[in-house]
């Protein structure tokens, strides 16, 4: 398995608490830095344990459907996590 550089851009993966989003979030984790997106923090907090290198990734519930707030949103946890 490669590790992602702390450096490397994350990969925004929308739908990751279940299904085929949770299941391309722990494909994807072995070579990226993911941004895990959906509405149930427990279930998103699951997919990332169940990723490879659970503390390389970024769990971020939130609705997308909130259009006007989502610039904010996605910069205020990108700035939070030092990734900005």
């Amino acid at each position: 398995m490669t590790q992602p550089p702390a450096n490397d851009p994350f990969l925004l993966v929308t739908g990751a608490s279940s299904g085929i989003g949770r299941d391309m979030a722990v494909q994807f984790s072995r070579r990226h830095r993911l941004i895990l997106n959906g509405r149930d923090t427990a279930r998103l907090e699951e997919t990332r344990a169940a990723c490879a290198d659970p503390a390389n990734h970024l769990v971020w519930p939130f609705d997308l459907a909130a259009i006007d707030q989502l610039e904010h949103s996605l910069g205020a946890l990108l700035t939070e996590h030092g990734a900005r």
